[in-house]
């Protein structure tokens, strides 16, 4: 793994994690002129470690055994139970939402905070073959919501939709109207979350392909945008002939080992928004 720095220099948490050993390739075929191979591609920066989607549910739970274990090797029953509990919560509300990919990121910072944050990707079917106008199409009906705020960039394939949100989680306990024990065993507060969309109209392949990272580390979210536009800029379509029509499944993730293949920091319209 290489030294990549966190959001405030300190180096990522141990997580290289083993998938088992029964588990598909879930790159699937790379060849471009393969005619099964997927009709674009997009690459996941390191730091996010792989929820395993791709996965039965047996093997996906031998997964996240593995992640957990190497995300926090000296955490108690309890705690690896628990952020056990936690991916496995993702990677199911992920795949109910049409998910094709589901990450987690958890890093260490320099000034002893711990970093976390999710990512989602699912693609659905788009008409047309015009991406400015999918991409004008979109900020419009994005735009209808005045608590998000809606940009349209540009990404090294063309247009995209850039849009930041926010929202509060209750816990469970607050939520299902729990008492305190006593007045040193408070409710627990909502915690808020920042979130960041990038809408892609994929019109060679009949895509729209939607990047969705949601963290409740507030003060790193430039961090985290400027790598989900790192992820946009890596999306590629193969040049090769198509069958019509594609279907929703169709993409594939590049294996983190590759790397990211974006720009430098601030280099990239979709980061510009934030840092």
């Amino acid at each position: 793994m290489s030294e990549e720095k966190s959001p405030s220099g300190g180096a990522p948490l141990p997580s290289d994690a083993t998938a088992p050993a029964t588990a598909t390739d879930p790159t699937g075929p790379t060849d471009p002129a393969d005619p099964d191979a997927p009709d674009f591609f997009w690459t996941v920066p390191e730091e996010f470690r792989s929820l395993g989607l791709e996965y039965t549910d047996e093997e996906r739970e031998e997964h996240l055994v593995h992640l957990a274990d190497a995300i926090w090797p000296g955490g108690t029953d309890e705690e690896q139970e628990r952020i056990i509990a936690w991916y496995r919560d993702v990677a199911q509300a992920a795949a109910a939402d049409g998910a094709v990919y589901a990450g987690v990121c958890m890093l260490g910072t320099e000034d002893d905070r711990v970093s976390t944050a999710s990512l989602t990707v699912r693609c659905e079917p788009i008409e047309g073959n015009d991406a400015d106008l999918a991409a004008r199409g979109l900020v419009e009906a994005l735009s209808v919501d005045e608590y998000q705020e809606v940009h349209r960039v540009e990404a090294a394939w063309g247009p995209a939709v850039l849009v930041i949100s926010g929202f509060e989680m209750t816990p469970a306990g607050e939520q299902d109207g729990a008492v305190p024990s006593s007045p040193a065993d408070p409710a627990p507060s909502p915690v808020v979350f920042a979130r960041a969309d990038v809408y892609c109209p994929l019109t060679a392949v009949s895509q729209l392909l939607v990047l969705s990272l949601t963290t409740p580390s507030l003060k790193d979210l430039p961090w985290y945008v400027h790598r989900l536009s790192e992820i946009t800029d890596t999306i590629e379509i193969p040049s090769r002939p198509l069958p019509s029509p594609v279907t929703a499944s169709s993409g594939s993730v590049v294996p983190p080992s590759a790397g990211p293949t974006g720009g430098g920091p601030g280099a990239s319209p979709i980061s510009s928004f934030i840092l």
